[in-house]
């Protein structure tokens, strides 16, 4: 493992437990404030309870005796003490004033706020709840105010109930809550660790998938596999390699074309010039080749271009197109071209999506194309047709024909048939350009040929695709 991908690996770590540590630090003090709050509504509902049950005492023995006397009051204070259990946590007392009148449980000795204050709290306020301290700890202490009675005048009820111990649960829960989190932690490091690991696998194999790529091999892809937005980044890395290795094979095909294309009018300028060198009367005509043979490598190079540049983002420039002044400007611009007779089969009328130049080399090429197979004086015919979903236009001669042999090979590069189709200046690129037009627009080209009565170029395109608007919406961020 690279020291990259252990770097990578330990921030993504790190990120991780910084976040559970603070989700688990921030749950533990919710759940410590949570038991706290809960605790004190519990204990504030028992002491509640407890004063007022002393007064319900009190007033049953209003209701079955006729006069409540001393002695009674304080036979019915003992019974209720004796019905609380005593416990070592709790005090109960009954005071007046500041003196007490009754208690049972644990002496107040050093109880604050004191009995006199408490008193007069709860003669003032009523209930009265509120925190105090004894000399044995915390409390939580009830003063309740009683009816006057013979034997209990301005009496008041008062229950401390130590909360140690209800402090010293709460500590010991946040110190086992504080331990679990620890152990969370303990627990949840390595698995982050693995989960890390395994969740930036595809990452790593993406980048040696990457530095081994080089432009001798462009084959490597990876397999769609992780989240879906790792997936999702393997797809669009190896849809980038398909491009990439898309063009890399387009520049060599250009290169090797060129240079092979090449050679040969370089080879006779340079056969000329040497010629003329000994030859000063042979100077003007080898100018002339020389000119001829640049202006053939010029067009050579322009229509290897377009080859190369077929398969790119941006070939394309999509906008609507009227079909019958689309048909009518090819038939102006051939019609003066060549003494043939040019015919229109076909008008369309409507309008469709398209690249109208890239249309326009189509159909000259093909157009001259028919005129260099067709004799003098010859018909040849141009038409569309603009139907629902596709746009169809074709050009058709009355030249030799193709022979069925060469008819699947036609449309491949420096491609010029038979010998019979041989004559002529061109390079052979011509249909190639045409194909690579077609497709781009996500189209097709056929051809229809009997030997001794012409052919029938015809080109396919849909009148609106996805892959023409994706080209557009590239053209149009590259202009």
């Amino acid at each position: 493992m690279r020291l990259q991908d252990v770097r990578s690996k330990t921030i993504l770590l790190a990120f991780t437990v910084a976040f559970v540590t603070l989700a688990l630090l921030v749950t533990v003090l919710v759940l410590r404030q949570v038991l706290v709050s809960e605790s004190a509504v519990i204990t504030d509902r028992s002491l509640r309870t407890q004063g007022q049950e002393l007064e319900r005492l009190l007033d049953d023995q209003d209701t079955t005796v006729d006069e409540l006397t001393a002695e009674t009051t304080e036979r019915i204070l003992n019974e209720y003490f004796r019905s609380e259990v005593a416990t070592f946590n709790k005090t109960l007392l009954v005071a007046t004033g500041s003196q007490v009148f009754s208690q049972v449980g644990r002496d107040p000795a050093g109880l604050t706020p004191g009995i006199g204050t408490l008193t007069a709290q709860a003669a003032a306020d009523g209930v009265v709840l509120t925190n105090g301290r004894s000399s044995s700890g915390p409390l939580r202490i009830l003063a309740r105010p009683l009816e006057a009675r013979p034997g209990l005048t301005d009496g008041v009820l008062i229950i401390a109930l130590s909360t140690e111990d209800q402090q010293d649960f709460l500590n010991r829960a946040f110190r086992d809550a504080v331990l679990v989190a620890l152990g969370t932690l303990l627990v949840i490091f390595p698995l982050a660790w693995f989960l890390a690991g395994r969740f930036l696998r595809p990452i790593e194999r993406l980048a040696d998938t990457a530095r081994e790529i080089t432009a001798h091999d462009l084959s490597q892809r990876l397999p769609t596999q992780g989240t879906a937005e790792v997936a999702g980044l393997i797809d669009s890395f190896n849809a980038m390699v398909d491009r990439l290795e898309v063009a890399v094979r387009e520049q060599r095909r250009f290169l090797n074309d060129a240079s092979h294309e090449l050679r040969t009018p370089l080879t006779v300028i340079r056969g000329h010039l040497e010629m003329a060198k000994n030859d000063p009367a042979k100077v003007d005509h080898a100018n002339a080749i020389a000119l001829t043979e640049s202006d053939r490598m010029g067009r050579i190079v322009d229509d290897l271009l377009v080859l190369a540049r077929a398969k790119q983002l941006g070939f394309l420039r999509m906008a609507p197109v009227d079909s019958d002044d689309f048909l009518d400007g090819i038939l102006t611009r051939v019609s003066g071209m060549s003494d043939h007779n040019w015919v229109v089969d076909a008008m369309p009328l409507g309008v469709f999506h398209a690249d109208v130049q890239r249309l326009d080399q189509a159909m000259l090429n093909l157009c001259v194309n028919a005129a260099r197979h067709t004799p003098p004086g010859g018909d040849i015919g141009i038409g569309a047709e603009l139907k629902t979903d596709i746009f169809q236009m074709w050009v058709r001669d009355t030249g030799e024909g193709i022979p069925e042999a060469d008819q699947e090979h036609i449309f491949e590069r420096f491609n010029r048939g038979s010998s019979e189709r041989t004559a002529g200046d061109g390079a052979g690129l011509g249909l190639a350009i045409v194909l690579a037009i077609a497709e781009a627009h996500g189209g097709t080209v056929s051809v229809d040929s009997t030997c001794g009565a012409g052919s029938r170029f015809t080109v396919t395109l849909p009148t609106d695709s996805k892959a023409d608007q994706d080209s557009t919406a590239q053209s149009t961020k590259g202009g």
